[in-house]
């Protein structure tokens, strides 16, 4: 029977190497994390990140018409309601300050 010591040690050092890999983030994760590889993809990051964006104007805008309008009729909002004002822009802003994320019915009508 052949000598399966030289197969086992290589197959040790790749497992070895593997795990390290897998520890270190991957193989398959070392390229820029956020360039997209295909078109579609691309795409949808970039539908994603424009409906984000308009969705920030709009409620930023819905804030400031708000926050006049009330400034009006109360005629004038004071301290308070400039610190509410500030409030509420931080709120409209934070969605914009997490990660892009694909919702899972998305990535399966992308993959065909």
């Amino acid at each position: 029977m052949a000598d399966l010591t030289s197969q086992h040690d290589r197959l040790i050092a790749d497992a070895r190497s593997l795990r390290d890999d897998n520890r270190s983030g991957g193989r398959h994760r070392r390229a820029v994390s956020s360039r997209s590889i295909g078109e579609a993809s691309r795409k949808a990051k970039r539908d994603l990140w424009v409906k984000r964006l308009r969705n920030i104007a709009i409620a930023l805008f819905a804030i400031w018409a708000t926050t006049g309008v009330l400034g009006i009729v109360l005629n004038g909002i004071g301290f308070v309601g400039v610190m509410a004002l500030l409030l509420c822009m931080s709120a409209a802003l934070y969605p914009a300050s997490r990660a892009a994320a694909i919702e899972p019915a998305d990535a399966v009508n992308m993959s065909g």
